[in-house]
């Protein structure tokens, strides 16, 4: 069987590198010292990079698991760094029940734990509406409705849509 070569054995080298394996970890998973990975055949190639993928994919899966751990810490009042470093030695699985535990708790307090939900822009019809109510009350001398809220098309453009919504409400005098 033909070795892969330098250029071959560098990219896996650095792909590995790239997903948080370190030389010692990709060593184990190569079971050749990664100075002679370059000798290994084109199968053995494979199987690393696999083997790769799937540990950069655990280690993904692991971070996403510890950044969840620190929300609900500090939803609970928790320094969300001591408690990650409590679990450190834990494993996935282990951290992911401690989540689905507490989250059960905090729950069962009435705390909600949910996520905050991304803020969506407020829409190209809500602006133009909008535009077109403020034009409207403008042109009828009218002060608006009994919210105040911004009366370009640029400060328009900045707001939530739920926030254009309620805003429209307010203009609308439909409340």
């Amino acid at each position: 069987m033909a070795a892969i070569g330098t250029d071959r054995a560098t990219q896996i080298i650095n792909d590995a590198h790239a997903a948080g394996i370190t030389d010692e970890q990709l060593a184990t998973l190569a079971r050749y010292p990664v100075a002679d990975i370059q000798y290994m055949s084109g199968r053995e190639a494979s199987q690393l990079t696999m083997a790769i993928i799937e540990r950069a994919h655990e280690l993904k899966q692991r971070e996403a698991a510890l950044t969840e751990l620190r929300r609900i810490a500090a939803i609970a009042g928790h320094n969300p760094d001591v408690i990650a470093a409590k679990v450190a030695t834990k494993t996935t699985d282990e951290i992911t029940k401690l989540i689905a535990d507490t989250t059960a708790y905090l729950r069962g307090k009435g705390i909600d734990t949910r996520p905050e939900q991304p803020a969506h822009p407020a829409t190209t019809r809500q602006i133009n509406y909008i535009m077109d109510l403020l034009a409207r009350r403008k042109r009828a001398g009218d002060g608006g409705g009994f919210i105040t809220g911004p009366t370009t098309r640029e400060g328009v453009a900045k707001m939530t849509a739920e926030d254009a919504s309620l805003y429209i409400t307010s203009l609308t005098e439909n409340y």
